[in-house]
């Protein structure tokens, strides 16, 4: 039970995939790229993969969904 609860802590601690905005402009497309290396989605994230997953747990299409773990990541393959 432990482990557990410091798994949830840790990915509650990380944040979505690297996601092309203005904050993160002043990082180099290396930077992008790389992560993208790491994802099975072949593109890089937007602010709208984010904002969607977001609106689909505000709505009641998700409100069967309790104590989960949704991480915006691109499905990330990092090892």
């Amino acid at each position: 039970m432990t482990g557990k609860g410091a798994l949830i802590g840790l990915t509650r601690s990380l944040p979505p995939g690297p996601t092309r905005t203005a904050s993160t402009a002043y990082q180099p497309d290396e930077a992008f790229e790389a992560s993208q290396a790491g994802q099975a989605l072949p593109r890089a994230l937007t602010p709208e993969d984010v904002s969607a997953t977001v609106g689909f747990l505000a709505s009641a299409a998700a409100e069967a969904l309790t104590g989960q773990i949704l991480t915006v990541d691109g499905g990330g393959l990092f090892t």
